[in-house]
């Protein structure tokens, strides 16, 4: 992954590409190819602070410890994320007037954290963490995209020893670096350096909790008391910690776009194996496993599941399930039956290769050349098309420089004949075997190549197979398949203005016209009262739940979130 630069000064927001390079295969062609230039904003999505609260929830808990500090340690990386970003923009941050009430006569309904003894700067820091509302907060308007507020539910009490005769309220916040050690200081204290991490995950899906405009839901803290707390444990390293603050540029750069964290969250479901017109059929197994843990709450749960399914991801998915029941928790069962997310969101090459983990049938290149006989698979066609699409002699390909909004791949094959001249060059070569080599950063009209840090992590379907055995013959699809149907419009659309003669009966059926908005088709269910054809529906929809009486959780689902 790129880093995000390290002068960020008068830019508001960012743009880049990738650059890719030919590997293997034949070299017809340009051997490199720019991938289509990314912008995104350096501020929060919605324009307003993300909401937390700390929740009477006992999930996320470390069985090798009885404490729990994640959310605190939480509260530290949203700081330490924001104070990265602002310091490299040239801005500062300063503390607001909130302050928390340490008041004896408040003892009872507060949580004590105790921090030990600490500088007159530390103690400042850690009141204004917990503090209700926004304890610390930018010199400027803009926020950056990790801005919280704390809604301040449970009361917090900080105690400690200050060595040094400063007046805290003379103190100003400390830089990211010095936040780090804060951090690591009161993790060693306490042992729970294990559970930093998870905050950190947590701390990176905010922008997308942003968008959403959800409220996070932080689990309940568990910590010794003053007491037990001093002689508990001694302090060691936190190398773990230190080592995720040499990162965090990289991380802010999956974080901080809008489109590049989603892609890589919702890739877990795609099957390479899968056509487009059969997602409705595969999302329905999917629906009956996961639908108990979401109908129960149970974030965590659910958390293990998809982290098992793909574990190259796995940490995104903590890190937004962690945050309990957002909008995006919410949403999954909905997205199993429209395909549709809560915010834009289609597969990304790049983040493919950062992650290691395929977005898309694109991404899957196979072996040997492409023309089997006269016939030749879609999947390949479009894949090729894609693959010149920059090609100097080859301007017709500039449609396709951008990968289909679905991952699924086509239906059926073409003949070689009716393929484009841009395509048939490459049919008969061995496939190409196309790498990610660096990034280049747009600065003021300046480019920055961006290496990205560590060795290329190979890109593999490393997913483990749901298990799809529900007994008896495979479930039908549900209502009016329309995860399919969106699926099959979005692979298709994208080749429409190069589609082969032979397949222009395809563009006439009304999935494939289906406009990219099914809004009205979800109106469009069978309700009562409706005309005879929907009562035909109606019929067709009571006997198939007849046939399967196991599935009613699955229609619950579909009428609570759909």
């Amino acid at each position: 992954m790129p880093a995000l630069p390290e002068d960020l000064k008068d830019l508001d927001y960012l743009r880049g590409y990738a650059t890719w390079e030919l590997r293997a295969g034949c070299l017809r062609g340009s051997a490199n190819r720019q991938g289509e230039a990314r912008q995104w904003w350096l501020e929060l999505p919605s324009g307003l602070p993300t909401i937390c609260s700390i929740s009477g929830l006992q999930g996320f808990r470390y069985p090798s410890s009885q404490l729990n500090g994640v959310s605190l340690l939480f509260f530290g990386w949203a700081y330490i994320l924001c104070a990265t970003l602002v310091e490299r923009q040239g801005r500062q941050l300063q503390y607001s007037e909130l302050v928390v009430d340490n008041s004896s006569q408040n003892q009872g309904q507060s949580l004590e954290i105790d921090i030990g003894d600490v500088s007159a700067e530390e103690w400042r820091w850690w009141n204004a963490l917990v503090a209700p509302g926004q304890g610390w907060l930018p010199v400027s308007k803009v926020l950056p995209p990790w801005f919280i507020a704390y809604r301040g539910n449970m009361r917090f009490m900080v105690v400690g020893d200050i060595l040094d005769d400063i007046s805290p309220s003379t103190c100003d916040p400390p830089s990211s670096k010095q936040a780090v050690e804060y951090l690591a200081r009161f993790a060693s204290a306490y042992n729970i350096s294990s559970q930093s991490s998870l905050a950190l995950a947590m701390a990176l899906s905010l922008p997308l909790h942003n968008k959403t405009k959800s409220t996070i839901q932080l689990p309940t803290i568990s910590l010794f008391t003053r007491a037990s707390r001093t002689s508990a444990s001694t302090p060691t390293s936190v190398p773990n910690i230190q080592q995720d603050f040499d990162n965090i540029l990289c991380y802010m750069s999956l974080s901080s776009n809008p489109q590049y964290f989603p892609s890589a969250l919702w890739s877990v479901f795609w099957e390479p194996e899968i056509d487009c017109n059969l997602v409705s059929a595969w999302y329905e197994p999917i629906v009956q496993v996961i639908s108990p843990f979401i109908k129960s709450g149970n974030c965590e749960i659910l958390a293990h599941i998809l982290a098992y399914r793909c574990p190259r991801i796995a940490p995104l998915w903590y890190g937004v399930l962690a945050c309990g029941q957002t909008t995006i928790f919410r949403r999954i069962i909905n997205f199993l039956i429209t395909s549709r997310t809560p915010t834009l969101c289609r597969p990304m090459e790049e983040v493919a290769a950062w992650t290691g983990s395929p977005q898309s049938f694109m991404g899957v290149y196979g072996s040997g050349p492409c023309l089997r006989g006269e016939q030749v698979s879609r999947a390949d066609v479009w894949r090729l098309r894609h693959e010149f699409s920059g090609d100097n002699d080859n301007p017709d390909g500039l449609p396709f420089k951008n990968l289909p909004f679905s991952p699924w791949k086509p239906f059926g094959s073409m003949a070689s004949i009716e393929t484009d001249l841009a395509v048939r060059a490459h049919l008969e070569c061995d496939r190409h075997q196309w790498s990610y080599a660096n990034w280049v950063w747009l600065l003021n009209g300046k480019q920055q190549v961006d290496q990205g840090f560590g060795e290329e992590t190979p890109v593999i379907h490393d997913t483990i197979k749901w298990d799809t055995e529900c007994g008896g013959e495979p479930p039908p699809v549900i209502g009016r398949n329309f995860a399919s149907r969106q699926a099959i419009s979005d692979t298709f659309r994208w080749a429409a203005s190069q589609m082969e003669v032979s397949g222009n009966r395809i563009y006439s059926h009304p999935w494939v016209l289906l406009h990219p908005s099914i809004d009205h088709e979800l109106e469009d269910l069978p309700k009562k009262g409706d005309s005879a054809e929907r009562g035909q529906d109606q019929q067709r929809m009571e006997e198939w739940l007849q046939a399967l009486p196991d599935f009613d959780d699955c229609l619950s689902e579909y009428n609570t979130f759909g």
